[in-house]
């Protein structure tokens, strides 16, 4: 089980929280809930609702989104549509190697930021960074 102070330093390195200051992190940890897949595992499947953001902090997955399939390892995190909206997934992801990773459901989120709001400024300047380097 990680304490604290270890999924602060684990969601540091998550680019989607990067810019959040230690408390804040503080806050989103408090939210996390450790959990394990076996190698073989589906995650989620594309067209399921999804509920749930993931970060990894051991293993690999393989994500296939109908364009190239690819492999994340920590701090990789992925569903992070789920958790500021509502929606199917868009993507299937299959465990590779047994996984490690907290999970943030969209319910405990939306709490989270409707506690603290400055927390959702840094994270959406993140999203649209990774949009419009998507485009380009």
């Amino acid at each position: 089980m990680l304490s604290t102070f270890e999924k602060i330093l684990l969601l540091r390195e998550v680019p989607f929280f990067r810019d959040l200051t230690t408390d804040e992190l503080r806050r989103v940890s408090a939210i996390c809930r450790e959990v394990t897949f076996s190698a073989g595992d589906l995650i989620m499947r594309a067209g399921e609702e999804g509920s749930e953001l993931f970060i990894l902090e051991n293993g690999k997955v393989r994500v296939y989104s109908g364009l190239e399939d690819v492999d994340l390892s920590p701090p990789a995190h992925f569903g992070e549509m789920a958790i500021l909206g509502s929606g199917k997934r868009n993507a299937t992801i299959e465990v590779i190697e047994d996984v490690n990773a907290l999970s943030i459901s969209n319910d405990h989120f939306r709490k989270l930021i409707l506690d603290n709001p400055s927390i959702i400024f840094p994270i959406v300047r993140s999203l649209l960074e990774r949009l419009t380097a998507k485009s380009e």
